[in-house]
């Protein structure tokens, strides 16, 4: 069991009238692990577990722009499908939603300290 694979696709975005964020590439951490995204899908293959995934940009002064994070727990051979947009201010933490578990629709609070899922989280 320790070899189990599981799938979780990040899929990320802006409000719509910022387009300036397209210079800046997200960040995406999975366990503290961080990762050059793109704008749009980003898959990553990961043990099965629970998995701390968090997603941000560089903007002007700020090197954590946008910051939120995410607790999951995805199950061997699971793909978890995950939505990220950015805020209305460059401090303000970005929003979270699982678009899919397996087909299942779910969302994740998306607010700092209002987690009412156990397996999720934001900072």
């Amino acid at each position: 069991m320790a070899n189990s694979q599981a799938i979780i696709v990040i899929t990320t975005s802006h409000i719509w009238f910022s387009c300036f964020q397209e210079l800046c590439s997200p960040v995406i951490e999975i366990d503290g692990e961080p990762h050059k995204g793109v704008w749009g899908i980003n898959s990553f293959c990961v043990t099965a577990g629970q998995h701390e995934v968090t997603a941000y940009h560089r903007w002007a002064v700020f090197a954590h722009a946008y910051k939120s994070s995410v607790s999951v727990d995805v199950r061997d051979g699971e793909v978890l499908r995950l939505d990220w947009r950015t805020g209305w201010y460059v401090k303000s933490p970005g929003r979270w939603t699982a678009s899919s578990r397996n087909g299942v629709a779910d969302v994740l609070p998306g607010h700092t300290g209002a987690s009412t899922n156990p397996t999720s989280r934001n900072a």
